[in-house]
Order: C-alpha cells, then structure tokens, then sequence
C-alpha cells in the first residue's frame, strides 16, 4: 500500500469515526471519500492559489506599483489559474469517470462559474471585510475564508460540476 493509499484510510477512518460520534450515519461512505480527496486535492489547490497569491503582492511591491486593492488584484490572479489546477486534480483524482471532450469543456465552464461563486463573489466580499473592515492581514485572511469556501466548493462540484 502506497503512502497516499495510507493517508487517505486514516484520514477516512477519522472522518467516519467523528460522524459515527456525532450520530450522522446518512453520508455514504464513497461521498466521504470524496470528500476526503478534495480536501487532500485542495491542501496542493490552496498552496499553489497562495503562492500566486504572494507572488502577485510581492510583485506589487517590488515594482512599486502602489494599488489600494492589490490584495483583491492578486486574489483574482491566483483563482484564474488555481480553477484550472484544481480541475485537473478533482477530474482525474476525486470524481473519476470517463469524460468525451464536450464534457470536459462543459465542466472546465461549470468549474469557473462555481469557483466563481465563491472563490470570487463570495472569498472576496469575505476578505474586503477582514483586510477593510476588521484590519486583519491580508495574508492570514486569506486562510481564514477558507472556511466558507471549501465545503462550498465540495457541494458545488459534487452536485454540479461533475455530477458525481
């Protein structure tokens, strides 16, 4: 059994012994792994966004660019080309099935609009509200909207985007 195959059967054991705890026996165990496989897609997904993420800021500062919403520049940056890798991963690692081109196309668009939602609309309001209106740093809030926007993604892409 290869490292990933272990962590994915501990992390899957946790997540069924904390509903078993809690008394939720109605998610099926394929939901739960699911679901497990995009939170282990979205660990790599949230590193690259926010590497961009930095870097776009960074490259702000060391350009002397001077931007009062640069934050919201390098979000938007950093979810463009994060809806692609997350795709990728979610495609071929999480909702496995065999997809003709149209298909792929289709959940490439559904992928954005969905990321869109909440990556965009729902993320940023999120973060003008802790950056603007709490004074919280940029860089740690951008891990705190984390919080509203994974299970939002998850449900979004089950259900919507590949159908699953």
């Amino acid at each position: 059994m290869d490292t990933y195959a272990k962590v994915e059967g501990w992390i899957l054991r946790i997540a069924m012994a904390v509903l078993g705890f809690m008394h939720i026996r109605s998610i099926s165990e394929n939901t739960l792994r699911q679901f497990v496989r995009f939170g282990m897609v979205g660990v790599t997904n949230t590193l690259v966004s926010y590497a961009i993420y930095v870097a776009v800021l960074q490259g702000f500062r060391i350009a002397g660019v001077q931007c009062a919403y640069d934050y919201i520049v390098a979000s938007v940056t950093a979810f463009v080309l994060s809806v692609l890798w997350s795709y990728m991963l979610n495609s071929a690692f999480v909702f496995k099935k065999q997809r003709s081109f149209l298909t792929v196309l289709s959940e490439i668009a559904k992928s954005y609009i969905s990321y869109g939602l909440s990556g965009l609309v729902i993320a940023n309001l999120i973060l003008y509200a802790l950056v603007d209106g709490l004074g919280i740093s940029a860089y740690i809030s951008f891990f705190l909207v984390l919080v509203v926007t994974v299970p939002m993604n998850f449900i979004l892409n089950k259900f919507w985007t590949f159908k699953a």
